[in-house]
């Protein structure tokens, strides 16, 4: 299961396009965020870092940082 699956189906979607439009709670931010960042490969975090955001240089990031861009985002759709 990659990253971008498993916030799918944590958010209760089945569909991958819906993330580009759910807005998650701060309880599903702090959970998301509780995770170890070592359950997914960082590549997991740079493909739903680059399917939420168009436009972004993460050269040189670490997996923590993307992933928490990533609920950033998800928290921004509101």
């Amino acid at each position: 299961m990659t990253y971008l699956d498993y916030l799918a189906k944590m958010l209760g979607t089945n569909c991958l396009s819906d993330l580009h439009y759910i807005s998650i709670a701060p309880e599903q931010a702090e959970k998301l965020l509780a995770l170890p960042v070592g359950l997914f490969p960082r590549g997991d975090y740079l493909e739903a870092a680059n399917y939420l955001m168009i436009e972004a240089d993460w050269i040189g990031k670490r997996s923590s940082f993307i992933r928490n861009a990533v609920v950033q985002k998800l928290q921004s759709h509101s």
